[in-house]
């Protein structure tokens, strides 16, 4: 009987080289069904670690009056979570605006809400590589491990996308605001009022949306799959022996008689 650990070798010519197309077809299904997964993840994670750098090393100067924020790395690295997206220093000057108040607890909420997102998608990243390490390096891991990152992955990415899109909700709406009370936006960057609102309410929001919705519907997506009753086919035990070679997935806990063994 072969371990449940570890695959045995069949005995017989040939068994060697079907053993390893076997583990490869099986490692394709895998590798296969989690690229895609793996490339987004890997792009929500690259501006998720930007934020937070931004976040750590930015320059946030008190000044006599606290609403006065001096973001260094730019301040719409929050909502498009990519913290050199921006280049130049933008200034939010609360008190030119007609309801400075409501704009500063925006500011600050937003600027939670971001980081929490990118978090979350981070902590996401680092359950979908455990789990790719865990079927590449532990062929026969268990499936209830399998269901453990997976779960972790959706729920974290469900939370990442889901304050990231309140985010930007939020922002869209006091942008509007202030461009209503003002008739121009709050940043006053070298360029006319017209092209900041455009920049402002298309770029941002639309950039951002697609990352934060991504992420939702990526957490959505791993949390059905993680959820189904028919397991992953990449998870099984290979048992070989004579001349012929099956697989039995990990579930089942008693043998086949008609395998060879």
């Amino acid at each position: 009987m072969a371990s449940e650990t570890a695959p045995l070798l069949p005995r017989g010519s040939g068994g060697k080289e079907r053993v390893g197309l076997v583990e490869s077809s099986v490692q394709d299904v895998h590798w296969a069904g989690n690229t895609a997964y793996v490339v987004l993840l890997s792009l929500i994670a690259i501006f998720s670690l930007t934020t937070l750098a931004s976040t750590a090393w930015g320059e946030f100067e008190a000044t006599t009056y606290a609403c006065d924020l001096h973001v260094h790395l730019g301040l719409f690295a929050y909502l498009l979570q990519c913290g050199t997206f921006f280049e130049k220093s933008v200034t939010l000057n609360c008190r030119s605006l007609p309801f400075e108040d409501i704009a500063c607890r925006n500011f600050d909420l937003i600027r939670a809400l971001m980081i929490s997102s990118a978090a979350f998608s981070v902590l996401a990243l680092g359950l979908k590589v455990g789990e790719a390490l865990s079927c590449f390096l532990y062929p026969t891991i268990r499936l209830h491990k399998i269901r453990i990152y997976r779960l972790g992955a959706s729920v974290c990415l469900i939370f990442s996308g889901a304050l990231g899109c309140v985010g930007v909700i939020i922002w869209c709406v006091l942008l509007e605001r202030t461009y209503e009370k003002t008739q121009s936006p709050p940043f006053m960057p070298p360029v006319t009022p017209e092209t900041m609102k455009s920049a402002t309410l298309g770029w941002a929001a639309v950039l951002s949306a697609i990352v934060t919705i991504c992420a939702l519907a990526i957490g959505i997506n791993l949390f059905r799959a993680a959820c189904r009753t028919v397991p992953f086919r990449q998870v099984v035990r290979i048992k070989s022996g004579g001349n012929g070679l099956a697989s039995v997935p990990e579930d089942e806990e008693e043998d086949d008689p008609n395998l060879p063994v």
